[in-house]
């Protein structure tokens, strides 16, 4: 069973599927070469981390950064099966505190952490703190309240976004990235979103955590049960029937360190 902000290897390696446009556009926005040092902040299992390393080569250096012990474990694992064991290094730290030298990287990303720190501008300094000036700062996050879903049950859908925002610890954290950018004083600032669909219910619930989230709404008072399974049962046949249609929008922004 899923609590609010935590999230596991199997739910993160099937989501990687689904947003692969978002990550390589992550990657080109780097900027980064043979030869870069680069961190992955919140690496999970080093689905990116490895890619990273794939782009600097053996004259480069990652160093993919989680809070999660099992995490790093497999990403530790993973980048041994990749054969670039040589060129990753991961630290099971606190993103705010990563006892990284001062300017000591080329690059820094993150994706889908901000949503799940409490102080996402702490690490947002830190990224800033570690990235040499001239290096490259990319974040991309989710809006939570962009889900969308087609349904005729739209008080429904309504609640459970509403209760959606709010569950996840900064469920907004996608639509803050481009003023927090400029605020910090990072200059060449961008934001893109990314908005993926799906024409599977079972595939949105499992990114998006929906079931977990329509439990916690309930026993909240958020939400009904039976209006709950109202909507699931809606989606079920809809999918069923190959016209099911449901989004989320992410949001990438980059900046440069001055």
């Amino acid at each position: 069973m899923s609590r609010p902000g935590y999230v596991d290897i199997r739910y993160l390696e099937q989501l990687a599927k689904a947003v692969q446009p978002l990550k390589k556009r992550t990657l080109e926005l780097m900027n980064i070469r043979e030869g870069s040092s680069a961190a992955d902040f919140g690496c999970g299992p080093a689905t990116d981390t490895i890619s990273i390393a794939r782009l600097v080569g053996p004259g480069g250096t990652v160093v993919g950064i989680d809070a999660d012990d099992a995490m790093i474990a497999a990403a530790k694992a993973n980048s041994s099966t990749a054969g670039v064991e040589t060129i990753t290094e991961y630290r099971c730290c606190d993103a705010v505190s990563t006892g990284l030298g001062s300017g000591v990287l080329d690059a820094a990303r993150s994706e889908r952490l901000f949503q799940h720190v409490p102080e996402p501008s702490r690490v947002l300094d830190e990224m800033m703190r570690v990235t040499r000036s001239g290096g490259r700062i990319v974040v991309a996050d989710t809006d939570h309240s962009s889900l969308t879903i087609d349904t005729d049950l739209d008080d429904t859908l309504w609640k459970l976004r509403r209760f959606y925002t709010g569950w996840v610890t900064n469920g907004c954290s996608g639509r803050k990235l481009y003023r927090m950018f400029r605020r910090a004083g990072l200059d060449a600032v961008s934001a893109e979103p990314v908005t993926v669909c799906t024409h599977s219910f079972e595939a949105l619930s499992m990114a998006g955590e929906l079931s977990a989230v329509a439990r916690d709404a309930i026993a909240a008072g958020a939400l009904e049960r039976d209006e709950w399974d109202a909507l699931s049962e809606e989606c079920v046949a809809h999918s069923r029937e190959g016209s099911f249609y449901g989004s989320l929008t992410m949001i990438i922004v980059a900046g440069t360190r001055s």
